[in-house]
């Protein structure tokens, strides 16, 4: 009996030390990250943190539109193009998996920074359960399992690559791990706003085609009904109330997604939005009734979940057209206080081109303008 208890009292030491030694190196490796990262990183692949979060690298109070959603939103809304054709200094904050509790944590920090004269929030992540489902916890167990093989099978050079590996992705420390020969004075300073710049401003690029065929099955009547949860109402009411005191208008948006959204969700955000006086705007919508130019078998990445490249600028358009139509929003291309936004935009277009030139689209295809619908 007491060689067993000395021996659980000694397995628990281990564990209590793998756990903390665990945690130790993961802050250790975000530490390293930070200052690791180039100080005029412009590149596009960037890291989870600098995508979702990238509205703390910009200067406080420079952002006249906050957008906040799931991965719907930083798949397709490009703020560098809503710059480019209307002059809106925009930031798309979209984490993947979203759900009403993170929405709500996301909106209030990205309000302690910025005073936006809009704040778009995209819908979609009202329907995402704050609780992790089986299918997701055996997802996240199976990629715990594989991240070791996973790292030891990765080139010095697939190591760089942000888009081609998990680790980079999450840990900048990875992605620049050889850059700590050229590190200076200046890498040590101001990390904050040198870690979270990120040129895109939320947006990734991808430039593939995989068909959606149905059309709009999705939004076709007779589905169950799908009223919103009593944690996404409460998300609501907090962020609702947290723009009344700020001043901020308040608008709903949901993207173009077969695969998680549907004419009944579609009818209980209309409603929630029609008895608090809140503009909603869903593309699913005014693709389906043709006032947005949108074909599902040429504007999705993956079958319908996520817009592509030429969906998410046609979406871009039309959802800039509706802000200059129904907001007090300025023209920021001409005011030398904003001359950085030029800057990221020509470090934009220049990827664009890159990722476009990988498909060999030559002569690149046509920007998208719309035409804002009435309401």
């Amino acid at each position: 009996m007491k060689i067993q208890k000395a021996f659980l009292i000694k397995t628990g030491r281990r564990a209590v030390k793998c756990v903390c030694f665990s945690l130790i190196f993961l802050l250790l490796l975000q530490l390293c990250s930070m200052v690791l990262v180039p100080r005029n990183d412009k590149a596009e692949d960037s890291t989870l943190g600098t995508v979702v979060t990238g509205y703390l690298g910009e200067p406080d109070n420079t952002l006249d539109v906050v957008m906040v959603g799931n991965s719907d939103l930083n798949n397709g809304i490009s703020p560098i193009d809503l710059y480019n054709q209307y002059g809106i200094t925009s930031f798309a904050s979209g984490q993947p998996r979203q759900n009403p509790l993170t929405a709500w944590l996301r909106v209030k920090e990205a309000l302690s920074r910025q005073s936006p004269r809009v704040l778009v929030l995209e819908v979609d992540a009202m329907y995402r359960n704050p609780n992790m489902h089986k299918d997701h916890w055996k997802m996240f167990v199976d990629k715990v399992k594989a991240f070791p093989r996973q790292v030891y099978g990765y080139s010095d050079t697939f190591l760089n690559n942000a888009v081609g590996t998990g680790v980079g992705y999450l840990f900048a420390g990875v992605k620049y791990h050889s850059r700590w020969k050229e590190l200076t004075r200046d890498d040590f300073t101001d990390i904050r706003r040198k870690f979270y710049h990120y040129v895109g401003k939320g947006y990734l690029i991808h430039t593939m085609t995989v068909p959606y065929e149905g059309g709009f099955d999705y939004m076709e009547p007779g589905g169950r009904d799908e009223p919103l949860s009593k944690e996404a109402l409460r998300c609501l009411s907090k962020v609702m109330e947290l723009c009344k005191e700020r001043g901020i208008q308040l608008m709903l948006l949901e993207m173009p997604s077969a695969s998680s959204w549907s004419y009944e969700k579609h009818q209980s955000v209309s409603e929630f939005a029609a008895q608090n006086g809140l503009p909603f705007l869903d593309l699913n919508v005014e693709a389906q009734e043709g006032r947005m130019e949108f074909d599902w078998t040429e504007h999705s990445k993956d079958g319908g979940d996520h817009l592509n490249l030429f969906g998410a600028e046609i979406a871009t358009a039309y959802l800039g057209a509706y802000l200059k139509e129904h907001y007090d929003l300025p023209d920021r291309r001409q005011d030398p206080a904003y001359a950085f936004w030029k800057e990221d935009a020509s470090y934009y277009e220049r990827n664009r081109r890159k990722e476009l030139e990988k498909l060999n689209e030559k002569p690149e295809p046509p920007r998208h303008s719309q035409v804002a619908p009435k309401t």
